[in-house]
């Protein structure tokens, strides 16, 4: 049997605000692909540029999380913030492509990147604030069964 991962006790400045702020982050990448599909299927074309503007928030909201990240990385390890980097850098290039793939029949080639990125940044983004709560940097030893 495995112990589970120790939980971080800290509720110091950065940690709140990186938990806060990835709460936030999380949200708004679950609320792309609702947009978007609201926008593809259902005909709601003034939520495009809705789905556009939540993506330039992200930018800076995941902005603020590395930013958190690395002020807390005593706190949390180096590895929560590399995660946070290519999450960042990732949310740049997906506002990028979907800035490139303004195709009015959405058939540029453009989109065939935009939605399995934005796949990879719904799973990286709703990961992120758990990686907040969970003391990532101690190593869980397994127990040892003599039979």
């Amino acid at each position: 049997m495995t112990q589970p991962a120790p939980t971080i006790q800290n509720k110091s400045g950065p940690v709140t605000v990186y938990r806060v702020v990835a709460i936030l982050s999380a949200a708004l990448f679950l609320l792309q692909p609702i947009l978007a599909g609201q926008f593809l299927f259902n005909g709601h074309s003034g939520l495009k540029d809705v789905h556009r503007i939540v993506g330039d928030i992200l930018i800076l909201t995941v902005a603020g999380q590395l930013l958190a990240a690395f002020l807390a990385r005593r706190t949390f390890g180096i590895g929560l913030v590399m995660h946070n980097v290519a999450l960042l850098v990732l949310t740049f290039v997906q506002v990028g492509l979907g800035e490139a793939g303004k195709d009015p029949q959405h058939t540029s080639a453009e989109l065939a990147y935009h939605i399995p990125l934005g796949v990879l940044l719904f799973g990286m983004g709703l990961f992120a604030p758990f990686m907040g709560f969970y003391d990532l940097k101690q190593p869980v030893h397994s127990v040892r069964r003599n039979y």
